[in-house]
């Protein structure tokens, strides 16, 4: 953060402070009705409550209905005592405060002396009778006695009913890019929707959305909730689930603590894979260590003497983990087929696809690679002799990249790459807040906290641009940081005013590691001579799945900043409490576009075809090796793009008390969401409507009369003058420009968001409780998109060309010209010009019943209506009345299908070959992905869940819930598969399970608890822990879009010119044989018919994407302490942790792309197969002193 930008905050918060005060909630309110035994309300009654930790002591009077409230509390203790003329003195001990809840309690007042005081010590845990909201509580003890591993507490944020997570075990405990995983969906909520609070001010990475940009220490923080469904309208701007963090305070003793937890290989269990392979145990070393303190602000005989005005709570930890994750497994290059300088190189099929061959590539028809393959007599379509390509035919750039080790060697007995790259991590994170009471009606609370984050991760660009193998490895340094303050002024007894100033910002910047840039021997020409030294990106299709390894844009930068001021008005009127609220948000983001500067190739199957009837299936790297890429895109620049957002927010909210038993809550919110907008306007956006048939193109003619290739004429239709350089801009309008909107797209203010909910105590003794409510939410969407959208030309140059040579991709390997500049068709992200908010409607029923004090039961139904969600869909694929012909050269050249019965001089073929992006929708462009909110899901959940605390010395919580989610994507800015028919994605969602059955468990084990000796040696002993069993989800859901099985055969059944995901045909049941190699049956799948081959559904398979699930879960983690007291006030706690305790080996990912079979009849590659696991088991040791 600048000087400049803390001087902003400083005066923000001022401005702030001047006129009311600032405000940063943890949102709890005690509210109740004071009744005579008759039950008529008592006016006018003394109502006290006073913090326990702090002393501070708040009043107020009952009004004309009897009912009392304190709104805008803190997490704690409250002790409440009760004044009435004519009555005894009521006190109640130890109310204890959630974050986020509506704690109401009732006290009947008996008649007596007002000198006579009635004390009763409250239970610890109650139904919930004035509220609808569906909630998880995390209280204190859960964060401090539950094991998460890497102390992340995003673990426990996943363990409540409803949630549905995707977290990997190993989770890094640290925020922002590279950080942790905040992978798990609410109630079939998506996930990028979630929004995380600390002391209510926003901390969401509205970047990768649904994360913290900050991560605070898990000693730290006081509790937790998860409100995930219907909650009140003072929480808005997301979608999904709503978690409020709350950081601890200082009390009137003072207290700290100091802890430190450690982990070593030596400690640890084996990966399963890695035993098969002899593989060692993944390298750990890890050191998380800290200290806390908290007490009052005292200066003796000075200030704060009697230890009730200010406070202060400060925490500090270190993370210091050396790691390398669990293995990969990934199709590579065979061992034998490495070329080398000047040798020829025999060609050896992979283990994994031990049916590959290869033939002297048909497809190429350059006349100078013609007359090369002659002289060394080779005919094209043929076998090169003994299976050997001449040392004259293999391209040095070829020679020079496998040689750097990008591209590993297989280590695995199928011919695979088992891998894993050592990704340490250093993490500092500073916490400080201040409570101060001003008088006895104003306080003020403040926090401040830091985390600074130096990681590795085993991918380039931490994996975001798509990495397989870890042998290119990156490094990010990414501090944040985050800062709330508070006043809250009581203004009368019925009306309290709050107000609040939050910040949160980060800054990322990303190194690759050295092995990406280029070697000396890559010398292959580029488009554009920039300052970039990365390798290319080089993906391998075919059996390879995709594999790829891409620096592409790193070095890479980018700085976020978010600030928010809020006011609040809480007004109590009869039977309606009231609040009012208003809020502001700007969020700014400076970043660095994304492209590939040192260029990006494809490899597909052009060494393929079919000879004398035998299906060859080439292999793309050896078109790699032969110098034949099928496509080449560079970008010119990656320039700093300045980025907006910005939220107006409204609400009400009536919590009308009809009568004792029953409560009405009444809410309305408005978010207006205009679109993010980039400062400069220096972004443009491509319009279907705006695109102009008679503006096509001219392509360059190609040496065969009547064909033309793929480069454009810069003189020709279409094209425009921006700064000194050419484009292409039919459809594009610019952002600000001749009344375009400067957010790209039509801003949405039809967003207005009731919410209603009842509570009805159903015997009106506190103990059953009738709960439901009803609610609309609309999402702002995270700023991704326009992100996204920015690589848009003119203002961003990312010129592609197909069918040409690696060492030139300028020069065309179909008719070997040469084009003089790269004026190629481009590919754009465009964002839908009608882009509605995303709206999710929101419902639940259900029964809370108080089985004994301090046990509660649930029972509900929970459920959801999701519309406008957004997706990503490619418009610029072939028309499906293309002709069948074409279609079939553009899926299937090598006829690898044997259906391509097409002659190639049959009309179009020769054009297509030329230039495959001649026959698009909208000519000029390549692929043109555009982001819309046109989409829809639902989810049906019922739940039952069991919590107790501190009841027998057992605290925790059972929970059961059977859901179903439906939708087409489960997250934003994923791709459909088929853009033509978008119920081709119907089906579960990514999150789906069926089942999920979830334990949390606190046991203080009752031996020895007297005072003494005995109690410090042998006494002090605590057992807990978490037990998961859950079904599956579908398979491939790791990257939220793209579910489900893949087909990856060789070529492209559809024959579209891409922009799909196709899925294999299902010809049988699916049997799940629940095997390592054979988790279900590979053999009820089968490639589809072409369509160009009489398919009735355009080629594309006929599995839906939920056809088969993965493997289920059953898990334990457990925890063993030992305390010893030292003195009354002074503990030392050793703890043992344990991770997936048994050490039962748990299944996680299995195979999905279909590629065929062998010979004997084994699905190829890993399709079916066990890929993955979960971790094994991990133990951790930890000591903790606390005085």
């Amino acid at each position: 953060m600048t000087n400049r930008s803390w001087y902003r905050v400083l005066a923000l918060s001022i401005l702030m402070l001047a006129s009311i005060g600032v405000y940063a909630q943890q949102n709890s309110e005690i509210t109740g009705t004071i009744s005579d035994n008759q039950g008529a309300a008592i006016p006018g009654a003394q109502v006290t409550i006073t913090a326990a930790d702090t002393g501070f002591v708040n009043n107020t009077d009952t009004n004309a209905a009897g009912i009392y409230s304190f709104p805008a509390l803190n997490v704690g203790t409250y002790d409440l005592k009760v004044e009435a003329k004519g009555f005894n003195t009521a006190v109640r001990k130890g109310l204890q405060v959630n974050i986020s809840q509506v704690l109401r309690y009732d006290v009947p007042m008996s008649i007596g002396s007002v000198t006579e005081t009635v004390t009763i010590s409250a239970t610890a845990l109650t139904v919930q009778t004035d509220s609808n909201v569906v909630s998880t509580l995390i209280n204190a003890e859960q964060i401090s006695e539950i094991a998460t591993q890497n102390r992340n507490f995003a673990a426990l944020a996943a363990i409540g009913l409803g949630a549905s997570s995707l977290m990997p075990d190993n989770n890094t405990p640290s925020s922002g890019a590279g950080g942790s995983s905040f992978n798990f969906s609410i109630n079939g909520l998506r996930q990028s929707h979630n929004i995380w609070l600390v002391d209510g001010g926003e901390s969401d990475d509205r970047g990768g959305a649904g994360g913290m940009q900050i991560m605070p220490s898990q000693d730290s923080i006081s509790q937790f909730e998860v409100l995930a469904s219907n909650y009140p309208p003072d929480y808005g701007i997301s979608s999904g689930a709503t978690i409020s963090l709350g950081i601890k305070s200082g009390t009137r003793n003072f207290h700290a603590s100091l802890w430190e937890f450690n982990r070593n290989t030596v400690y640890d269990a084996n990966y399963f894979l890695n035993k098969q392979s002899d593989q060692p145990r993944p390298g750990l070393n890890y050191n998380i260590y800290g200290f806390n303190i908290g007490g009052p602000v005292t200066i003796p005989h000075v200030y704060n003497t009697g230890r009730e005005k200010t406070f202060f709570f400060w925490n500090e930890e270190w993370r210091k983990i050396k790691q390398s994750p669990s293995p990969n497994t990934n199709n590579t290059l065979a061992a034998a087929d490495f070329p080398v300088a000047g040798q020829p190189l025999q060609y050896v099929a992979p283990a994994f696809a031990s049916n590959s061959k290869i033939l002297v590539p048909s497809t190429v028809s350059d006349p100078a690679f013609l007359a090369k393959l002659a002289s060394l007599g080779l005919t094209p379509g043929t076998p090169f002799p003994n299976d050997t390509i001449p040392a004259a035919l293999i391209d040095p750039n070829a020679v020079a990249y496998l040689a750097t080790g990008v591209v590993p060697k297989p280590n695995t007995p199928n011919g695979q790459a088992l891998t894993s790259a050592p990704t340490p991590l250093n993490v500092r994170d500073d916490v400080v807040r201040i409570d101060h009471r001003v008088t006895d009606k104003w306080q003020i609370l403040g926090h401040y906290i830091h985390d600074s984050v130096t990681q590795t991760q085993g991918g380039p660009m931490l994996g975001w641009s798509g990495g397989s193998y870890n042998t290119i490895t990156s490094t990010v340094n990414n501090p944040s940081n985050s800062a709330a303050v508070r006043l809250t002024g009581s203004i009368s007894p019925t009306l309290l005013v709050e107000a609040s100033f939050n910040y949160d910002g980060n800054v990322i910047n990303i190194v690759n590691s050295p092995n990406s840039l280029r070697p000396a021997g890559f010398t292959a020409n580029r488009f554009f001579n920039n300052s970039s030294k990365n390798l290319p990106n080089m993906q391998w299709n075919g059996q390879y799945g995709g594999t790829n390894e891409n620096p592409a844009s790193g070095p890479w930068h980018n700085a976020a900043q978010d600030y928010s001021p809020k006011v609040d008005i809480s007004y109590l009127k009869g039977k309606h409490s009231m609040k009012f609220g208003f809020s502001y948000n700007r969020y700014t983001k400076n970043q660095q576009l994304f492209g590939n500067p040192g260029g990006a190739y494809t490899f597909n199957t052009e060494t393929g075809g079919t000879y004398q009837g035998v299906t060859y299936s080439g292999d793309p790297f050896m078109d790699m090796v032969l110098g034949l890429t099928d496509s080449f895109s560079q970008a010119e620049d990656l320039p700093v793009r300045h980025y907006v957002n910005e939220t107006t927010s409204f609400y009400a909210n009536d919590n009308w008390k009809i009568t004792p038993r029953l409560s009405l809550q009444l809410g309305l919110r408005y978010d207006a969401l205009p679109h993010a907008w980039e400062r400069g306007n220096n972004v443009s956006n491509f319009d279907p409507k705006a695109y102009n048939p008679n503006n096509a193109p001219s392509y360059v003619a190609s040496s065969t009369p009547g064909i033309f290739t793929g480069e454009l004429d810069p003189n020709g239709p279409g094209f425009a003058t921006v700064n000194g350089s050419r484009f292409y801009l039919n459809g594009i309008y610019v952002a600000g420009a001749n009344g375009a909107p400067r957010g790209l797209v039509n801003n949405d203010y039809s967003t207005l968001q009731p919410r209603v909910g009842f509570s009805d105590d159903l015997f009106g003794d506190g103990k059953t409780v009738l709960r439901g409510g009803f609610g609309t939410f609309f999402e702002r969407l995270q700023g991704n998109d326009i992100y996204n959208a920015a690589t848009t030309p003119p203002f961003f140059n990312n010129p592609s060309a197909s069918n040409v040579y690696v060492a030139d991709p300028s020069t065309s390997w179909v008719s070997g010209q040469t084009a003089a500049q790269p004026f190629f068709a481009q590919s754009a992200t465009t964002l839908a010009k009608n882009y509605p908010a995303p709206e999710v409607a929101q419902f639940s029923l259900g029964i809370q019943h108080e089985i004994a004090p301090s046990v509660v039961a649930v029972i509900q139904y929970v459920g959801n209506l999701a519309w406008h969600q957004n997706i990503e869909r490619r418009i610029n694929n072939y028309p499906l009345n293309t002709p069948m012909a074409i279609r079939a050269w553009a899926g299937d050249s090598n006829n690898v299908s044997g259906t391509n019965t097409f002659p190639s001089t049959t009309p179009g073929v020769a054009q297509q070959r030329s230039n495959g992006d001649f026959y698009r929708t909208f000519q000029g462009w390549q692929q043109l992905t555009q982001q819309e909110n046109t989409t829809n899901g639902n989810y049906n959940g019922f739940q039952l869940g069991v919590r107790a605390q501190s009841w027998h010395n057992l605290s925790g919580e059972a929970d059961y819930t059977w859901s179903h989610t439906i939708d087409l994507t489960s997250g934003d800015l994923t791709q459909v598969g088929n853009p033509y028919d978008l119920k081709y994605d119907k089906g579960s969602g990514a999150y789906d399970r069926r089942h999920i059955f979830n334990v949390n468990y606190i046991y203080k084990l009752p031996f020895f608890t007297s005072p003494g000796l005995t109690h410090t040696l042998l006494g002090g002993w605590e057992i807990s822990g978490t037990a998961v069993f859950q079904t599956g989800t579908i398979v491939n859901n790791g990257g939220i879009g793209n579910l489900g099985t893949s087909l990856s055969v060789g070529y492209d059944t559809i024959g579209l010119g891409g922009g799909y995901d196709n899925r294999p045909d299902v010809v049988g049941p699916i049997h799940y044989v629940k095997k390592q190699h054979q988790w279900f049956d590979q053999s009820a799948f089968k490639a589809p018919l072409p369509a160009w081959a009489g398919s009735t559904t355009q080629g594309f398979g006929n599995a839906g994407k939920d056809v088969v699930i993965g493997p289920g879960r059953v898990n334990f983690n457990t925890s063993l302490y030992k305390a010893f007291a030292i003195t009354e006030r002074a503990r030392f706690e050793l703890r043992f942790e344990s991770f997936n305790t048994f050490n039962h080996t748990e299944f996680a990912n299995i195979g999905n792309s279909f590629q065929g079979f062998n010979t004997d009849g084994s699905a190829k590659g890993s399709f079916g197969q066990v890929t993955s696991t979960f971790d094994p088991r991990t133990l951790e040791l930890g000591g903790k002193l606390i005085f």
